[in-house]
């Protein structure tokens, strides 16, 4: 790839132009293999298995900031189709390489026929004599994408594009089926060239139960298992049970929305699962739920708790969670998401905590979440109504009272730290300058307040500029003749952070702003 000339200044005043040096170098092409890699490659489309000790990852598949995540991978595709569509048309010397990256994650919305045409033009002009035994582009795609596929195109044009290129994508290793109806015949996959290498399969309705069952037999090298279920359970004296046994040594992550009952989870009790790490289920009433978790609760080291998608408070009742034999069923669990608004369920796992210190439990990621109604009392202090008026920051202050000797970090899901860039003011202000007040005193009992990135609370630097009394103050910007100037009326209002619950806090020197709300 040719280059600009290396720039040379010229004598002040000159106006001869630079000497020709001949013809411009040219790259290396590994260098030029390098960088097409550095834009074009993207990260891994499903979760990788657990590491030893507890990493912010292990959330990046649940609540906001697995819907965040998710977004970013979506925009990260569709960037790099753009870009890989541009660059193949540079030289001939570049095509075969940009190709790799264009069809390994394609981004599907209309052009899904045109994905089947593609794949389908490179097989007929391929030859059993070469090398590799699929075709260009079909060995090359290892994530297909369906949900993101359009409503204009017919259910009949995406059976007939996708029945196509299921015989040609030997490589596939993510398969994502859309939400609804499913337009293919899920047996159909099972037959198809890349079972033996499907790692994920995301989006699978336990609906399709015998052809679900039928399909992961097959799947042996399965890692990721997402699974959706409905309202409706299927009743054992109406359909005659087939259990069968599934082998899927490999499965360390498995999702289950909504699913009650059924041939899959039948056959997943009976199952071993000897890998099974990461589990993601809707706490339901069912008795093969609990025998599930009685099964295989042992193997378990992240779990996650997610709100039903039917009815957002019908996890409040009493029973659909394990609360105080939580610890028991799960006598390896690492990391506890509590994704469902309903603290009085959270604080029995919590008590059963402080009762249970040698429990391997020291991360819990909790949904941030306001009272839902609370009227003031005789008092003048707000008593909640219902078993969901409790807030965030009174939880928080109770695990500061009394925290569990094992717990060593709370994540907030819905929750951001300010930038430590937008300066003082907005650090200290609204829910921001709250969270930053309780971490501080969490952080004083060995706990950590992390955000849903994972972030601690941003610390600002300190000096040595008195201010009285031997103490020091935070400066946020440049110094000024040894001091910062003030700016916006810093300075002028003191404040008491009031500590929830009606305890105080104190004053800390340096939060002179207004909170902002």
């Amino acid at each position: 790839m040719p280059l600009s000339p290396p720039f040379r200044p010229t004598a002040s005043g000159s106006s001869s132009p630079p000497p020709s040096n001949g013809p411009l170098p040219s790259l290396p092409f590994e260098i030029i293999r390098r960088i097409i890699f550095h834009r074009l490659s993207i990260s891994s489309s499903y979760p990788s298995d657990l590491e030893d000790q507890y990493n912010p990852s292990w959330d990046s598949w649940n609540g906001i900031n697995g819907k965040i995540s998710a977004e970013k991978k979506l925009e990260e595709r569709r960037d790099v189709t753009r870009s890989a569509r541009g660059l193949m048309g540079v030289c001939k010397a570049w095509k075969p390489l940009v190709m790799k990256y264009f069809y390994s994650s394609p981004y599907l919305t209309t052009n899904l026929p045109s994905l089947a045409q593609c794949v389908l033009y490179g097989d007929s002009k391929w030859s059993d004599i070469n090398l590799h035994t699929f075709s260009i582009p079909g060995r090359y795609i290892t994530l297909l994408d369906l949900s993101t596929i359009s409503s204009r195109i017919h259910p009949t044009e995406i059976r007939k594009s996708v029945m196509a290129i299921f015989p040609l994508i030997p490589n596939l290793a993510h398969l994502k089926l859309p939400s609804g109806s499913l337009p293919i015949p899920l047996e159909e996959a099972g037959y198809a060239t890349f079972i033996k290498n499907l790692k994920c399969l995301e989006g699978v309705h336990a609906d399709y139960a015998n052809g679900l069952v039928e399909l992961l037999r097959r799947s042996t090298n399965l890692e990721v298992l997402n699974v959706i279920g409905s309202t409706t359970t299927h009743n054992s004296d109406e359909v005659e049970s087939i259990t069968r046994i599934l082998n899927l040594p490999k499965l360390h992550t498995l999702k289950m929305e909504d699913v009650n009952s059924g041939h899959l989870l039948d056959g997943l009790i009976q199952s071993e699962l000897p890998n099974l790490k990461r589990l993601v289920i809707t706490p339901s009433s069912s008795n093969s739920i609990s025998t599930f978790q009685e099964v295989h609760g042992n193997k378990i080291r992240s779990l996650t708790y997610l709100q039903s998608k039917y009815s957002i408070w019908s996890t409040v009742e009493d029973g659909l969670i394990p609360c105080e034999k939580i610890l028991e069923l799960y006598p390896n669990l690492q990391h506890l998401s509590f994704l469902i608004p309903d603290y009085d369920q959270l604080e029995l796992i919590i008590e059963s905590l402080r009762h249970s210190p040698n429990h391997p439990l020291s991360v819990i990621t909790i949904y941030k979440w306001q009272a839902s109604s609370s009227v003031p009392n005789s008092d003048g202090q707000l008593a909640s109504e219902g078993r969901r008026g409790k807030d965030t920051l009174s939880f928080l202050n109770g695990l500061a009272d009394d925290p569990p000797r094992g717990l060593k970090r709370v994540n907030l899901d819905g929750f951001k730290w300010v930038k430590l860039e937008l300066g003082k003011i907005a650090l200290d202000a609204g829910k921001s300058g709250q969270m930053r007040k309780i971490a501080e005193i969490l952080d004083k009992v060995g706990i950590e307040l992390g955000d849903m990135d994972g972030n601690l609370s941003p610390s600002p630097p300190y000096t040595c500029i008195g201010i009285g009394g031997g103490e020091k103050e935070r400066v946020y910007g440049p110094l000024i003749g040894g001091r910062r100037r003030s700016s916006g009326g810093q300075g002028l209002l003191r404040m008491n952070m009031i500590a929830l619950s009606g305890k105080g806090i104190g004053t800390e020197r340096g939060s002179e702003e207004e909170d902002g709300g």
